[in-house]
């Protein structure tokens, strides 16, 4: 709402490109996002959807990704190549920003920060029409983050993330578009690490469903079923609450986008070194995570066994005050299931 009000008071089309388009397929977005939190939907269909949105953006108007910024010293995109490529980028920011809205604040937190940092770099451009819409974002994640913390009053949903990363994905669009040096209508770069910084900002969401969705792959299960593989779950598996996960990958954003500002690293360099060292970290998280859960499960650290105990598990479960059994073990009925296997 925030958005349209300030795109309908403060801009026009002359201003923005497209901006009639952009509303429509925002339109599209939030009206996909509805029908699954309210009535469910399926997942092909609501990616065909999705489709739909980002090819009206892209096929009938400027928004494209015409370069590749020297990434693998590849430049200029022909337009056969560019077209699909935006829709694509599209289509993985939009759903990145949908899966990684698993806890409290964490996809508006993210966008947050990716929203500040677009109005800073859209007044340092002199375009006041996106700075002016990418303070209105941030304005409306900043009142949604107030009432998203632990314990939550209000959701994103799908219609908010979806929205929210169409949003991340046009905004990355047009800064992408601005630092073009190869446009003829472009003569001064204001940012040439500007690849940089639109990869640092989008990494954490998006480099968690390329790892969702390759992991997905291998085990030959559908990339679209949930499960608690994500980032965000790791970190609560490692007893962090919500608040503390999103701090940490909040804080895993800015520290890598200080290094796109602050550091002449070409792109490949950055991006690549970037995706080994989190897939180091996760990987190591992972490892302690499923060591803490195989030591769990052992099952028995006993002082004395009666030499009758009886086939009753309720029985079992009396002698929790006695401290024949670890207090684990007689929380979790996993771990009780596996008493009456080895009583006999």
């Amino acid at each position: 709402t925030a958005f349209i009000m300030t795109a309908a008071i403060f801009t026009t089309t002359n201003v923005i490109p497209g901006l009639n388009l952009l509303l429509a397929s925002a339109v599209i977005m939030v009206f996909l996002g509805l029908t699954d939190d309210l009535a469910g939907m399926d997942p092909i269909k609501k990616f065909m959807g999705q489709i739909v949105a980002s090819s009206i953006i892209v096929v009938f108007t400027s928004y494209k990704i015409t370069s590749f910024y020297g990434f693998m010293g590849i430049s200029v995109l022909p337009e056969f190549i560019s077209i699909p490529f935006t829709i694509l980028f599209i289509l993985l920011v939009v759903n990145a920003y949908n899966l990684i809205d698993g806890i409290n604040c964490l996809a508006s937190g993210l966008s947050l920060i990716s929203f500040i940092t677009f109005a800073a770099c859209f007044h340092i451009m002199n375009e006041s029409a996106f700075q002016l819409m990418s303070i209105a974002m941030a304005g409306c994640m900043t009142g949604f983050i107030l009432f998203n913390k632990t314990p939550a009053k209000i959701f994103l949903g799908d219609s908010g993330s979806l929205f929210t990363g169409l949003m991340v994905a046009i905004f990355s669009i047009r800064l992408l578009w601005l630092n073009d040096i190869s446009k003829p209508e472009i003569t001064r770069v204001q940012f040439p690490q500007a690849a940089s910084i639109v990869f640092s900002l989008l990494l954490v969401p998006v480099f968690d469903t390329i790892r969702l969705f390759t992991t997905r792959l291998i085990r030959k299960q559908s990339p679209f079923i949930a499960d608690r593989n994500h980032i965000h779950h790791i970190l609560l598996d490692m007893h962090f609450n919500h608040i503390q996960s999103t701090i940490i990958l909040a804080f895993t954003t800015c520290l890598f986008l200080l290094i796109a500002l602050l550091a002449p690293l070409r792109l490949e360099i950055f991006i690549i070194g970037t995706f080994i060292i989190l897939a180091i970290v996760v990987k190591i998280l992972s490892n302690i995570i499923m060591c803490k859960k195989k030591t769990s499960t052992h099952i028995i650290k006993y002082d004395y066994l009666p030499v009758n105990p009886g086939q009753n598990l309720y029985w079992l479960a009396s002698l929790g005050g006695k401290n024949y059994f670890t207090k684990s073990f007689l929380k979790k009925k996993t771990t009780q299931r596996k008493i009456l296997e080895v009583k006999k």
